[in-house]
């Protein structure tokens, strides 16, 4: 007898934590127990780690799939097109095929039933990982995709370049300072926390008193562990990654005042028009973050 939904996910950390709210709709709406299918076998040990507390099992070969154990599927990219492999298994995906971002999707897939609290979903994730015993107040991350070899050329816009000079301010002010994430997204001035693995990681952040960093996967990590963040968006858009039911615990930072922002949907619009628009949209005073981290830092839950 089929019993179990399989989910299907792609990598990116942030793209996977977002499923979280639609896995745990579908276990209860079905009462069924989840097997996740990562489609990038790269990422098979950070997909365990994530999903370990959701999931029955967490694979990647073909030949572990069995369709007769399946209720139905759901992909997690909405625009991903089927496959032999998973062809016999029911799309139970109400917007398979329909182009929107990962959140959208996701969360549209739970609709008005969505309720953080019902769901227990930061109970669940949390209680897999334990504080990081390398306490930290603010921590940052310069991160952005470096996955495809010319992923610089085309992400390096989201980066922000004044974490150093922001560094400076929180520790004149005597708050610890710390930056994680690869190696090459260290700040200048801050403790190394990064090259670690996921585990610690995910302990960092939940310890932290605030997550400062641009649009990325951890962004999405702090909200689902009820932590502070403030993020930083240059040219990336709100509506495709942000969604205010979800990402509860951000404030979001960016320019307001340019005709041009955000420009994700215009492909490689910020790498044509980079001499021109000289990456305007990173250009936010320090002073002006700082500020609001402050204040941030200083309000109850």
């Amino acid at each position: 007898m089929s019993s179990k939904i399989l989910f299907i996910v792609d990598s990116g950390i942030g793209n996977q934590i977002q499923t979280l709210p639609a896995m745990l709709y579908c276990k209860k709406k079905y009462q069924r127990d989840i097997d996740v299918y990562t489609l990038n076998r790269y990422w098979l040990s950070a997909t365990k780690v994530l999903f370990k507390n959701f999931a029955t099992n967490v694979f990647h070969k073909k030949k572990q799939i069995n369709i007769a154990n399946y209720y139905g599927k759901i992909y997690t990219y909405p625009t991903r097109s089927d496959s032999k492999t998973f062809r016999g298994i029911k799309d139970i995906s109400i917007r398979h095929g329909k182009k929107c971002s990962e959140v959208e999707y996701s969360m549209e897939l739970v609709g008005n039933d969505y309720s953080e609290e019902d769901f227990n979903i930061r109970e669940m994730f949390s209680n897999g990982f334990t504080k990081s015993n390398k306490s930290i107040d603010v921590l940052f991350q310069d991160g952005y995709s470096k996955v495809s070899q010319d992923s610089k050329l085309v992400w390096e816009a989201k980066s922000y370049p004044y974490y150093g000079i922001l560094a400076e301010l929180f520790t004149k002010n005597g708050l610890s300072v710390g930056s994680m994430g690869s190696k090459d997204e260290y700040v200048k001035g801050t403790k190394n926390l990064t090259n670690l693995g996921l585990d610690e990681t995910i302990g960092l952040v939940k310890s932290c008193k605030l997550l400062i960093c641009n649009d990325t996967g951890m962004y999405h990590l702090a909200n689902i562990l009820g932590v502070k963040n403030l993020v930083i968006f240059t040219f990336t858009s709100l509506k495709k990654n942000y969604d205010q039911r979800f990402h509860k615990f951000s404030k979001i930072i960016r320019r307001k005042d340019l005709s041009c922002s955000p420009c994700q949907g215009n492909k490689r619009f910020w790498l044509r028009n980079k001499k021109k628009c000289k990456w305007a949209c990173r250009a936010i005073k320090p002073d002006s973050i700082y500020k609001q981290a402050l204040k941030y830092i200083g309000e109850s839950k």
